[in-house]
């Protein structure tokens, strides 16, 4: 059988289709609809390992382009709803995704709409060279990067340059290894100069210790409450004033909350801003799975709400057996009722937000 080799000169047009089923399901029809279509499409069938989103990427080429859509209409019609939509790039995608979606005229399209304005406003007022976000690696800080992301980057095309918020973790005494490693390679997934990490762990704030090597880190690190954290980041940073924080109005401690305000009397002096502040729990996961974000391991595996690891277990109503009689949780983002998002914590009386 000879080698198939692609004539360079000629120009080729391709979709991708994205399938919840496993390639051996999918074999047949497959098969048949490349029969098909033989003479004008080639159909490329590609499994892929630990992707959240999808299990078979589905590639269509042509020649022709109205002839690879008739193509592409077809297998539509053909694997209905084990079809998903995925974004294999949602970095370079960011801004123009997230602005067309506040352009629906749905409670979550108005909701995203008002988030932008309040991050533009805070933007125009401040600039990038102020602002950080607290990112700890759960779901609410992952909408709120991107969201970032995307203002920032507004105007910037698919190919750059990006401008990327500065982010701080504190981390908790007894942390989980998947949101640590989730953290870090978030930096990757944005493309951060991953190098530029301040780890502060053991150094006092009020000692006046060696600082960061690093004038403008993309990551700071510190360890303890957020409380301290603040106070750290504050002396080390002074240029900082700015904190968005992924605050929901559904959290503990947010009953008098707004979405700008000054930090307490006894807090350092930072400007919090929250600008999901009213969203719920479904918005958050629409918003992520939506865009085909990356998130911490933990939520596929019936976690709804990160904390440490003393405090924090699976949520009981995600818990099934599975065909081999064992317990297993369904993904967080099956929960069906929000109500009961933080039914895996225990009580944790540390404020862990700075008011």
């Amino acid at each position: 059988m000879k080698p198939y080799i692609r004539d360079l000169d000629t120009q080729y047009f391709s979709r991708n289709l994205y399938s919840t089923s496993e390639e051996i399901h999918l074999a047949k029809r497959l098969s048949d609809f490349a029969a098909e279509f033989k003479h004008f499409i080639i159909v490329g069938s590609y499994p892929v390992q630990n992707n959240r989103y999808y299990k078979v990427r589905i590639s269509l080429e042509c020649q022709d382009p109205k002839t690879l859509e008739i193509a592409h209409s077809s297998l539509e019609k053909l694997l209905g709803d084990e079809l998903v939509k995925y974004d294999s790039d949602p970095v370079s995608n960011a801004a123009s995704r997230v602005y067309k979606m506040a352009e629906e005229d749905t409670p979550s399209g108005q909701k995203l709409k008002h988030s932008i304005e309040v991050i533009e406003k805070i933007i125009d007022k401040y600039g990038i060279e102020d602002i950080i976000l607290s990112f700890n690696g759960g779901k609410d800080c992952t909408v709120l990067l991107h969201l970032l992301f995307a203002v920032l980057n507004k105007k910037s095309g698919p190919q750059g340059p990006f401008n990327r918020p500065q982010l701080f973790y504190v981390r908790e005494q007894t942390p989980f290894a998947e949101v640590e490693t989730f953290v870090e390679s978030t930096l990757d997934f944005y493309q951060y100069e991953s190098t530029k990490i301040s780890r502060l762990d053991g150094i006092s704030a009020e000692s006046g210790d060696q600082k960061s090597s690093a004038e403008h880190p993309s990551l700071i690190v510190y360890s303890g409450h957020i409380k301290q954290g603040l106070f750290r980041l504050k002396h080390d940073f002074p240029n900082l004033r700015v904190v968005f924080i992924g605050t929901r109005c559904d959290d503990p401690w947010t009953e008098n909350i707004v979405e700008v305000v000054p930090t307490d009397p006894g807090w350092p002096e930072f400007l919090r801003v929250h600008p999901i502040l009213n969203w719920d729990y479904t918005d958050v996961w629409n918003f992520i799975r939506g865009l085909s974000l990356p998130y911490c391991c933990l939520y596929d595996v019936g976690y709804t709400s990160l904390g440490s690891m003393e405090n924090t277990h699976p949520n009981p109503e995600l818990r099934y057996i599975d065909s081999a009689g064992r317990v297993a949780y369904h993904p967080a983002y099956m929960l069906q009722n929000p109500r009961s998002e933080r039914s895996g914590r225990t009580k944790n009386t540390n404020n862990s937000h700075p008011r």
